[in-house]
């Protein structure tokens, strides 16, 4: 919450078309390109627009390692050497850029431990499509904050989900604007 013109639908905005629930929504340098800038405007294609990071749990690493993990090939006659051990936090960073796609990374695994194309696949599944509801159709002015508790089964927090419920550790996120 916040007073009116602070930026927050700008905000929820760029973090929506980071990773769309509903695919084809994208950074416009005609509406979004901030105006106090518009001189940097005709090179902004591919300017970095906004960048989330997600970390995951224990069970979500455990999770990603059992899709993406490289299997060492072990020479005939050999032992195969024991797994590396799983790190504590992982984190996936995606970001996205005028008339660009959103890019996935996986972080934190030793070097070479991954597939990264299974990894960017699990990643882009897994991580939460944002959703942004900018035309209330509501009669009156404001939503009363208690109605949204009951109606989410009396839980207070905000959360992303994938269509399937499923909600992805902590998120940082950041919008930075191009210069």
């Amino acid at each position: 919450m916040g007073q009116n013109e602070a930026g927050k639908s700008n905000l929820f905005e760029a973090l929506y078309t980071l990773n769309p629930i509903i695919a084809g929504a994208e950074y416009s340098l005609d509406e979004d390109w901030p105006v106090d800038r518009w001189e940097g405007r005709k090179t902004a294609t591919g300017k970095l627009v906004c960048k989330a990071q997600f970390v995951l749990s224990t069970e979500e690493i455990e999770d990603l390692a059992e899709v993406a993990l490289v299997t060492p090939v072990v020479e005939e006659g050999k032992d195969a050497l024991p797994a590396p051990p799983l790190p504590e936090a992982v984190r996936i960073v995606l970001w996205r850029g005028y008339g660009a796609q959103a890019r996935f990374k996986v972080h934190d695994f030793a070097e070479g431990t991954l597939d990264e194309d299974k990894a960017v696949a699990w990643a882009k599944a897994k991580v939460p499509k944002f959703v942004y509801i900018h035309d209330y159709k509501m009669s009156g002015a404001q939503m009363e904050l208690d109605g949204s508790v009951r109606a989410g089964g009396g839980n207070s927090d905000l959360r992303w989900c994938d269509g399937g419920g499923h909600r992805i550790g902590r998120l940082r996120w950041s919008c930075e604007t191009s210069t």
